[in-house]
């Protein structure tokens, strides 16, 4: 039996994973990545870099993506809690421009796993919040690129099915909620692969695939 239970999201290649978790009164243990362990339930990643990041209540990371040397994550949170979002930035997908949410705290332990050619970001719920994401490739800043959050501050919920205006509510003054529902896309390289060929500088409006809250 697998030390790693993988979850699918609606979107091909990108998972939740849960691990194993042994706890008795003494506290916990459990393997975070397991190169065979992985293997066997179908990722196969070299993973080359750890980050590490701490944020306050309410900072927001992302949405980031290497026009170039794509990396791909294994992202959790060992203290405090983040709203975690993928978009797929895969021109030939089925789901190309759709994204998943899901919430990753100290307590649930969870895991996502990103493909290379996403988009990734996160939005902390508490303070003191620290992150940590394996990357598959080296950070190479002449290639960094991003989606840039389009704001909508409004004095009660936009939509029910916007993940980072729920998430917000949580995490930021309870007048204030951000809205996700649309994103553009913006670029530092010219004729870069997603902002030129694929998106031509259009905007895109990502469709909500399933939020896990728990």
């Amino acid at each position: 039996m697998s030390k790693f239970k993988k979850i699918e999201t609606g979107i091909e290649g990108l998972y939740i994973i849960e691990p194993t978790v042994f706890g008795d009164n003494r506290g916990f243990f459990l393997e975070t990545y397991n190169k065979k362990e992985f293997e066997e339930i179908g990722i196969t990643d070299e993973f080359v870099q750890d980050n590490h990041s701490k944020s306050k209540k309410g900072v927001l990371r992302g949405l980031h993506f290497q026009t170039q040397h794509s990396q791909g994550k294994l992202v959790r949170a060992i203290k405090g809690s983040v709203y975690d979002v993928a978009v797929d930035l895969r021109k030939d997908s089925k789901t190309f421009g759709k994204w998943f949410g899901v919430e990753l705290n100290a307590e649930n332990k969870k895991m996502l796993y990103i493909p290379e050619n996403f988009a990734h970001g996160f939005l902390t719920l508490e303070d003191e919040t620290e992150f940590m994401y394996k990357c598959t490739n080296f950070y190479h800043p002449e290639y960094d690129s991003g989606i840039i959050p389009y704001f909508l501050f409004c004095l009660c919920c936009c939509s029910s099915s916007c993940c980072f205006c729920i998430a917000s509510r949580r995490a930021a003054n309870p007048v204030f909620f951000i809205c996700f529902g649309s994103f553009f896309f913006a670029s530092r390289i010219a004729n870069n692969l997603v902002s030129s060929v694929v998106l031509r500088s259009r905007i895109i409006v990502p469709t909500l695939i399933s939020v896990d809250t728990k």
